[in-house]
């Protein structure tokens, strides 16, 4: 088990890196994600060790509350979940502002800080990460995409895409260190409910990633999904 979030990590950097040399469109938006995407790497004490215990490099997550895996996946989860709807269905982000833009960074900053609110809320009540995690993506990108009626049908669609990809990298993973969903997550706490050897809740995760990193970038720059094979 040495290195098995290293190595689930770098597997997720893996799709987004793929369509950053197959898409050049979507290179500034997977840079932008990316790196967006990081703070939410230094969240990992909200979910270790009760959620599941990997190895760290330099024992980190002990000593400073996350490592540099953290850091990896969640930019890794960021490019795919904001790119991978436009890649199979063909689509690309308008150059042109539809709606505007100063607007759309103000309900962004009102969600981002109810966001931390809401889970400063669920430590306070002892609700599992896991679990506060998904339904408060889930619950803010609803409010966002009150705003944005035109991005519900592709956020859910990058959801349910993203919980795809997401499931081959796990169950890749899972050959790779065997077994090791039943020994590195605690899923005994948890629902204990493995679906093709992966716990449910990394299913549950994955899809409000998705939904969530598929309406973001659209947002919070006033753009569009539009046919690849359409003049902006």
């Amino acid at each position: 088990m040495t290195y098995n979030f290293l190595v689930l990590s770098v597997l997720c950097c893996i799709p987004g890196l793929i369509i950053f040399v197959l898409r050049k469109d979507l290179r500034p938006v997977i840079g932008v994600m990316a790196l967006v995407s990081i703070p939410f790497g230094f969240t990992e004490s909200l979910f270790y060790p009760d959620y599941w215990e990997p190895v760290f490099l330099w024992d980190l997550a002990d000593k400073i509350g996350f490592g540099l895996e953290d850091i990896l996946f969640v930019a890794g989860l960021g490019a795919l979940t904001s790119t991978i709807y436009a890649v199979v269905f063909r689509k690309k982000f308008s150059s042109v502002v539809f709606t505007n833009h100063k607007s759309s960074l103000f309900y962004a900053g009102i969600v981002l800080c109810v966001t931390g609110v809401l889970v400063f809320a669920a430590v306070l009540l002892h609700i599992p990460m896991i679990y506060g995690s998904v339904v408060i993506m889930l619950l803010m990108s609803a409010a966002l995409l009150a705003f944005r009626r035109d991005l519900i049908l592709p956020s859910l669609a990058g959801g349910v895409l993203t919980c795809a990809v997401y499931t081959l990298i796990c169950i890749i993973f899972s050959v790779l260190f065997k077994d090791v969903f039943f020994l590195v997550w605690h899923g005994e706490k948890f629902s204990n409910i493995f679906i093709a050897g992966v716990l449910l809740e990394e299913y549950l995760y994955s899809f409000a990633a998705g939904v969530a990193g598929t309406m973001f970038y659209p947002f919070v720059t006033g753009r569009r999904f539009l046919s690849a094979d359409k003049k902006s």
